[in-house]
Formats: structure tokens, C-alpha cells, sequence
């Protein structure tokens, strides 16, 4: 893998780190030096009827200038990202509206990982109201260690890709994404603390973190995640 390094200099340096970071995760660019700009400016045109030419891509990815309006929102779309995150590193209004059934499904997932420690034999409890460590969803002793443990609930952003937002203290608990993978079934990931620093885009109290079904399994980027399938042997992969 070839990673560009954007010079911290460049007019557009954060910019061209988000775009690259979305190249970098796709599945449908050819490799690098193989005609990725040229392909980029082919299906902007395609797609959209945004006219670009290889050049005007080049210099998007190197920092040397930034999309306007309506390329920024195909460019956006062509990656299945958020336009306000990739133009500016921030979320979109609507995005950041958490709904009462937003709530009530993090909430469920909270509870399925509890109700999945106990059966595995471990002891669990939920936060307290008054508890300072607001980053925590559930205190567990799992193989006779406690562990300070955040849940969260993958959103779907694209066909096979979710999103977790994972707190700023991630590196204090250990950090399982949830996605549901069927009626009464689930993939429980273990979201790295190395994965999250790596891969994360910080947001406000959170961190942004994305993973992507493929067919060898979950990848964030381009490092695979552990899957979990028991509890008292897998938490101790991330300390």
C-alpha cells in the first residue's frame, strides 16, 4: 500500500488527508499510479456530470486546492462520505440529532453485550447516573479482571460500511461495535484502541471510526477487526 503524505504546508493539507483517507479505504480506485485520478474525474463525470480534469484531482489530493460546491457534494457522494465532514472535519446538523429510537437501540445494544457476559460467565453492571466515568456503559469482571467497557451501535453509512462512535476515552475501556447482522444476530467487533487512533477522525466528544464488511472479514482501513466470539479470551486483545 502506497500512502500519500500530504506536506503539512500544502493550502489544503486537511482536506487532502480526508480525501485521501477515503481513497485509501475504497475497494473501487485502481492502484496507486495505475490511473486512480484519471478514474476519480471519469466517474464524476459519469455519475454526476461533474467535469474535472486529472490534473484538477491531482491537486485535491495533494492539498493544493479544495472542490467547490457542486464538485464537493459529487466528490462527497462518490465516496459514501459526509460532505461537511469532508470539507470541513465536521459533522453534518442532521447527524448529530440523536432521536429517542437512536437512544433506545444503543440502549439495546448495551444490553445484549451485558446479557452475552453473563452467559459466558462473567458479572456485569451498568453505569451509574452520578458515575464521573460518562465514556463507560457497563462495568464487567470477565476471567476475574474488571473491565471498563463502551458499546456502541454501528450505523449503516454505505452498503456493508458502518460507522461507530467510539468516546474521546476510548483508550480507558475496551470499545465493541455492534452490528446487526439479522433478525436475532449480531457481529460484535473489537474496535482497537490502536485501530481508533489510527483510523479515527475526532469529532466533538467522539471518535468517528469506520468499518467495512469484506470478504476475508471486518477491515478498518486497511487492518483487520477481531470478531469477538468469547469474551473471557478475546477482551484481553486490547489490554
Amino acid at each position: 500500500m502506497v500512502t500519500i503524505r500530504v506536506k503539512d504546508d500544502a493550502p489544503h493539507a486537511a482536506f487532502a488527508r480526508r480525501l485521501n483517507q477515503v481513497i485509501e479505504e475504497s475497494d473501487l480506485l485502481p492502484p496507486y499510479n495505475q490511473g486512480r485520478y484519471t478514474w476519480i474525474s471519469e466517474q464524476l463525470r459519469k455519475q454526476f456530470g461533474v467535469e474535472v480534469t486529472r490534473e484538477t484531482v491531482r491537486k485535491w489530493v495533494w492539498g493544493e486546492t479544495i472542490p467547490r460546491n457542486e464538485k464537493l457534494r459529487a466528490l462527497a457522494k462518490l465516496f459514501d462520505v459526509d460532505e461537511g465532514w469532508l470539507a470541513f472535519g465536521i459533522k453534518s446538523e442532521v447527524n448529530e440529532k440523536i432521536t429517542p429510537r437512536k437512544l433506545l437501540a444503543d440502549s439495546g445494544a448495551v444490553s445484549l453485550v451485558a446479557g452475552l457476559i453473563q452467559m459466558d460467565g462473567g458479572t456485569c453492571a451498568l453505569r451509574e447516573e452520578k458515575d464521573k466515568n460518562d465514556f463507560v456503559d457497563l462495568y464487567a469482571i470477565v476471567d476475574r479482571r474488571q473491565r471498563m467497557i463502551s458499546v456502541r451501535l454501528g450505523v449503516e453509512v454505505a452498503p456493508g460500511k458502518f460507522k461507530f462512535s467510539v468516546p474521546n476515552e476510548y483508550e480507558q475501556c475496551v470499545n465493541i461495535g455492534v452490528v446487526r447482522t439479522g433478525f436475532a444476530s449480531f457481529d460484535l467487533l473489537l474496535l482497537s484502541h490502536a485501530q481508533i487512533k489510527s483510523y479515527g477522525d475526532r469529532l466533538g466528544p467522539y471518535v468517528d471510526v469506520t468499518a467495512t464488511k469484506r470478504e476475508k472479514g471486518w477491515m478498518i482501513g486497511r487492518s483487520p477487526v477481531h470478531v469477538i466470539g468469547n469474551f473471557n479470551t478475546d477482551l484481553a486483545l486490547d489490554g
